[in-house]
């Protein structure tokens, strides 16, 4: 009877400890941050102050020349869910720098784990539901 008791009480407070983890949300509003996919061997930059966002993204470990630059305006929801409203986007080729599309990129994200060094956030694009995605962005100091 007791190891039961044991495990209600484990998932009663599941709630609260998720909760105490995405308390720290607002730490993450502001900051420079990288995203490391070893996958594709590359690396994104980010840097977010209040309302703008800017993502660099580096390729085959190279970081001396960004592959391709993104602004995003950035607009908080509540503390953890967050839209990106996609400004422009360049990508930087060897015979100069080309601006691609904007319209109708729109991201939601949703921070689901935070602490202070690190946040695991889930993106949704507003023109495709179905794609989704989940990255820990890790806090540069």
């Amino acid at each position: 009877m007791k190891p039961l008791f044991y495990i209600l009480l484990l998932f009663a407070c599941f709630p609260i400890v998720a909760k105490a983890r995405q308390s720290n949300c607002f730490y993450h509003h502001n900051g420079r941050y990288k995203i490391i996919d070893s996958a594709h061997n590359s690396m994104i930059l980010i840097e977010r102050k209040d309302s703008a966002e800017t993502q660099y993204l580096f390729k085959n470990g190279d970081t001396s020349q960004y592959d391709m630059k993104l602004v995003f305006k950035v607009e908080w929801l509540n503390d953890c869910t967050y839209k990106q409203y996609l400004v422009y986007n360049i990508i930087h080729t060897r015979k100069g720098d080309k601006s691609l599309p904007t319209e109708g990129r729109i991201l939601v994200n949703k921070i689901m784990d935070a602490d202070n060094n690190s946040y695991l956030v889930y993106t949704t694009f507003s023109n495709k539901k179905n794609l989704k995605y989940a990255n820990r962005l890790w806090k540069l100091k």
